[in-house]
C-alpha cells in the first residue's frame, strides 16, 4: 500500500501500470469535487466512484481486499481513518468469501495501522493490502471522496 498526503506526489507512481497511469492523469487534470456522487466508467479498465458520506464508528467498518483491481482512494474533503492490515496477519477472519462479480472479500480483525486521511490524502491499495476505509475519527465530519478502480 502507498499512502500520500498531497496529490502531486502521485506522479511518483507513474509507469507501474498503464491503467494506473490513466487514473493518475485523470485525477491530476480534473477537479473531482465538481463531479456529482456516482459511478463512472472512464474506460474499459478504469472506473471512478465519487462518494459523499459520514464516516462510521470502527465497529461498523470492515476490512476488504480485491483480486482484479488496484484502488486509488482520495479524500477530497473531510477526514477519515483508513485502517491497514497485511493479508498474512493472523487476526484476520474472512466474514464474506470472495465475490467474483464485485471483486471483493470482507474480513474482521485488528488494524495494524490506522492512517488519518485528510483533504488531498490518498492511498493506493494493491490486492495484498487488506484495508478498512471510512473510519470516523471526529464527530460531525462529512467526507467527499473519490475512488478509482484500476484493473490490474
Amino acid at each position: 500500500m502507498i499512502i500520500g498526503k498531497k496529490l502531486p506526489e502521485l506522479k511518483r507512481y507513474l509507469n507501474i501500470n498503464q491503467n494506473l497511469d490513466f487514473a493518475i492523469s485523470h485525477l491530476l487534470h480534473n477537479n473531482l469535487l465538481l463531479i456529482e456522487p456516482g459511478k463512472y466508467e472512464l474506460n474499459e479498465n478504469v472506473r471512478l466512484i465519487r462518494e459523499d458520506y459520514e464516516p462510521r464508528d470502527i465497529e461498523k467498518c470492515y476490512f476488504e481486499s480485491y483480486e482484479k483491481y488496484i484502488d486509488v482512494q482520495i479524500v477530497l474533503q473531510g477526514i477519515e481513518g483508513f485502517g491497514y492490515c497485511h493479508i498474512n496477519n493472523s487476526s484476520l477472519i474472512v466474514t464474506d468469501g470472495y465475490n467474483h462479480e464485485k471483486d471483493v472479500k470482507k474480513y474482521k480483525g485488528s488494524a495494524e495501522f490506522i492512517f488519518e486521511m485528510v483533504d488531498g490524502s490518498f492511498a493506493i491499495v494493491f490486492p495484498e493490502d487488506i484495508h478498512m476505509p471510512k473510519i470516523r475519527l471526529k464527530q460531525n465530519v462529512f467526507v467527499k471522496k473519490a475512488v478509482y478502480k484500476v484493473k490490474i
